[in-house]
Formats: C-alpha cells, sequence, structure tokens
C-alpha cells in the first residue's frame, strides 16, 4: 500500500514570491517607457518658484466674500483640510482664493446653467391627476 501522506515535504512558505514575479526595485519595460516620457514631459514644464511672494490670505483682494465670511470660510477650509501628515492644507494651498475667484466669475452667477426645460417639450396630460 502506497502512504501518500507529505510528512516529508514542508508547505510553500506564503511569504515567498513566485519565481517568475518582478523582483522589488527591479524596472519593468513599461516602468521605464512610463518614468521617460513623464521625466521629459516634466522637464518642458517651466520649475515652480517659491520666490514668488504671493499676499497672505489675510491680505488678498476679496471678490466675493466679505470680511466675515472670508474669516469664516479659511475657518472652514482649515477644518475640512487641515495642515500637516500627508501634505499642505487649504490654506497653504489658497483653497480660499479658488472659491472666491470661482464665486465671483460665471459660476457663482449660474451664468452657464441650463435654468428652462426645451421650448419644444409639453407636458404629457395624465388622466386622474389633479391640477395641484
Amino acid at each position: 500500500m502506497t502512504d501518500h501522506s507529505h510528512s516529508d515535504r514542508s508547505p510553500p512558505d506564503a511569504m515567498t514570491p513566485h519565481p517568475l514575479a518582478p523582483h522589488p526595485g527591479a524596472l519593468s519595460r513599461r516602468g521605464f517607457i512610463g518614468a521617460a516620457l513623464g521625466g521629459s514631459a516634466l522637464a518642458g514644464l517651466p520649475a515652480f518658484s517659491q520666490t514668488q511672494d504671493a499676499p497672505s490670505l489675510n491680505e488678498v483682494e476679496r471678490q466675493f466674500f466679505g470680511a466675515t465670511e472670508w474669516q469664516q470660510l479659511n475657518a472652514l477650509c482649515d477644518a475640512l483640510i487641515p495642515a500637516g501628515g500627508d501634505g499642505p492644507g487649504a490654506l497653504e494651498t489658497r483653497v480660499p482664493v479658488f472659491i472666491d475667484r470661482q464665486l465671483a466669475g460665471d459660476f457663482g452667477k449660474a451664468a452657464t446653467w441650463y435654468m428652462e426645460g426645451h421650448s419644444s417639450l409639453t407636458p404629457i396630460p395624465i388622466s386622474g391627476s389633479s391640477p395641484l
């Protein structure tokens, strides 16, 4: 009778990578091409300079919000997207300025919203419906 027990073999280690799996740190062809194209695209962009002195958020010329609303917006932005941890917060990236400019422009005036129904559509009467 044949013994089918596998006591002489140890189970495979769950942390051992597959022999054909890429090794950590190894660069694949796809990764190399992506890095090369990304690097060349970034090389064409002008470098971001921290030397440009933007006015502080308290000195920004507001276009939409009043002084009290501006303080409230800054507090809300700072509470929702605080600085630290994974990167800059809303105040460091000047989110309140962006919101102020957007609301002062066409978006805030709803200039591009579709506010009326299509003129060729007429309501279909439903029998038994009330006029209310």
